[in-house]
């Protein structure tokens, strides 16, 4: 079966680009545009990845991550973005490598 990977990016070419990558790669993607539509959309998608933007809307992307973790403690939950002082106090890297 296929891995299901969720992304929260809103429209442009950088989501344009993850899809392909995603969909070359044969997992099944499922696209939403902000935080609140991917929370709502969670269990219907039982996503086992989930990559979000730097800028999901609120509660923010780091909140994002936190929260989609504490709702799907299977799935890998990372973000795209800067690293910022927060990300080097947070137990753990949420981070893109």
């Amino acid at each position: 079966m296929a891995k299901s990977v969720l992304i929260v990016e809103r429209p442009g070419q950088f989501r344009d680009s993850l899809l392909r990558e995603v969909s070359q790669r044969g997992a099944q993607a499922h696209v939403r545009d902000d935080a609140m539509d991917a929370l709502a959309s969670l269990e219907r998608l039982a996503p086992q990845i989930v990559v979000v933007s730097d800028d999901p809307g609120p509660p923010g992307a780091l909140g994002l991550c936190r929260m989609l973790l504490r709702k799907v403690p299977d799935a890998a939950v990372r973000r795209v973005g800067e690293p910022s002082l927060a990300d080097q106090l947070d137990e753990r890297s949420l981070l893109l490598p």
